[in-house]
Order: C-alpha cells, then structure tokens, then sequence
C-alpha cells in the first residue's frame, strides 16, 4: 500500500494547529513592537516624573513655610 502524495502546488487540506498558526501569523507585529516600547520606556518615565513631583512639591512646600515666618 502507498502513501497518498500531494502534487506540487496543490493545497493542502490539513490546517495546521492554532498555535502553530497563531506563531506564524505576523499580523499586528508592529502594534506589538510599539506596546513593548511604550511599557519598557514610557511608563518608567512616567514613574520617576511622579516621584519627582512628589520631591518638588515638599521641597518648595518648605520654602513656603520657612518665607511665611514672620520676624526672621
């Protein structure tokens, strides 16, 4: 008994498995690249702009406080 054989440039009937295809789909690659970009770079950016307006503001807070004595 033979193995049935497929000619050349016939398609083939069997679908590869959905991981198979969803690894080889390169659809939307892009809009992954720049999410990985935004999330490594972005957001430890927006991070530290946050800690360091907490640090502005109690520095200038005290400048506040000190320039409000009276009689110094």
């Amino acid at each position: 008994m033979t193995r049935a054989r497929f000619k050349p440039g016939t398609a083939c009937t069997k679908r590869p498995s959905p991981l198979v295809w969803f690894y080889r789909d390169e659809q939307g690659s892009a809009m992954l690249e720049y999410a990985m970009v935004f999330g490594f770079v972005a957001v430890p950016i927006i991070f530290l702009f946050d800690k360091l307006f907490d640090v502005l503001s109690d520095y200038f807070g005290m400048i506040a406080f000190f320039v409000s004595w009276p009689l110094i």
